[in-house]
């Protein structure tokens, strides 16, 4: 007996005819694509994707034979592929989803798409050689200065070997030059770092001039002190490994951290100085013997929620019964409680 599909049904099961390459550009319609290379040449180029270019959009390119090859250039329009490299579809690799940045205006690998910036540090590179090279898997380009060879990448994690002869700030130092990120409420940097001195600096966080000591960073000083950007002592600091998170606002930062004394996230200190944009992801070493890993800007925004909030912006009088702010200082929504009162003592009911 015959079957009746349902419109949507017979949308799925239709296999689209293969897409041409033409003069190195994809047009895509769909979120699935049979693709060929132009005239039926044996390998193409595929340098640019056009069309779907919505934030998040998700497409994947299957190469129409195996007998002829599709070669993905990585930067060359706007694709951004994993390692910094180029990607061959052909023989039994055939296949690729990749997923749209709107931030980037680039079409990145699936796995890599919620992250502006993702260092792993997975590649090996003796000191002296790391400058120039993509951040694995990326996106990302190492810039560094290092002047004595302090800096490597092995084990999986970036290595500060400490010993310098003339200690000076960013001399070992790394910043990702080719991703100069807008300063919006919300955009953040995460790293893990295991730090072996408590007598020697290091700040990690953003930067506005890709040299020297940093803009926004957290700073991890010479006195066994985390400090903020003007040298203001926040908390100590031991031997040990840290998760940090360095939250921009449109003014400022917050600065987050794990480990060592506090065994949950804590918030160290609020910035209300700073409005440098763009800003870079930057390590500014001056002689501390440390290795940082899981170096990550995402894409998604992020801001803390305070508990409660208010700017006491209310008409004047007694504030029994009224609510604190829905909004809090960045614009992210906050819970709401009320104002009680008890002969001179208030309280806020509900926090």
């Amino acid at each position: 007996m015959p079957i009746s599909l349902p419109p949507l049904a017979r949308f799925y099961l239709y296999t689209p005819p293969a897409q041409a390459i033409a003069t190195g550009v994809l047009n895509v319609t769909r979120a699935y694509h049979t693709i060929d290379t132009e005239g039926g040449a044996a390998t193409d180029d595929l340098d640019t994707i056009s069309g779907l270019a919505v934030d998040s959009m998700i497409v994947t390119l299957r190469t129409l034979t195996s007998e002829r090859a599709v070669v993905l250039k990585h930067n060359t329009g706007n694709l951004y592929l994993p390692s910094a490299a180029d990607v061959t579809l052909n023989g039994s690799n055939r296949a690729v989803t990749l997923a749209y940045n709107a931030t980037l205006g680039k079409w990145q690998h699936a796995d890599e798409a919620g992250f502006l910036l993702c260092d792993l540090f997975t590649d090996t590179r003796a000191g002296g050689a790391v400058n120039g090279t993509p951040a694995t898997p990326g996106p990302g380009t190492r810039t560094v200065v290092d002047t004595e060879s302090k800096l490597t990448i092995t084990g999986g994690a970036l290595s500060f070997a400490g010993g310098k002869a003339s200690p000076a700030w960013g001399d070992p130092g790394i910043w990702y030059g080719s991703l100069p990120l807008v300063r919006l409420a919300g955009r953040l940097l995460l790293a893990n770092v295991a730090l072996t001195l408590t007598n020697q600096p290091i700040q990690i966080g953003f930067d506005a001039n890709l040299v020297g000591a940093m803009n926004v960073p957290i700073w991890f000083s010479s006195s066994g002190t985390i400090l903020e950007s003007t040298g203001q002592a926040i908390a100590a600091y031991t031997a040990t490994t840290y998760k940090i998170a360095v939250v921009l606002r449109s003014t400022g930062a917050y600065l987050l951290l794990k480990g060592g004394a506090f065994s949950s996230w804590t918030l160290l200190w609020q910035m209300f100085s700073d409005t440098n944009s763009p800003l870079y992801a930057a390590i500014s070493n001056n002689a501390q013997i440390a290795t940082i890993d899981n170096l990550r800007v995402p894409a998604a925004l992020w801001l803390p929620t305070p508990l409660v909030y208010t700017v006491f912006g209310g008409a004047a009088g007694d504030l029994a019964g009224t609510l604190t702010d829905s909004t809090g200082p960045d614009a992210q929504t906050t819970p709401q409680r009320t104002w009680a009162s008890s002969a001179s003592v208030w309280a806020l009911s509900g926090a």
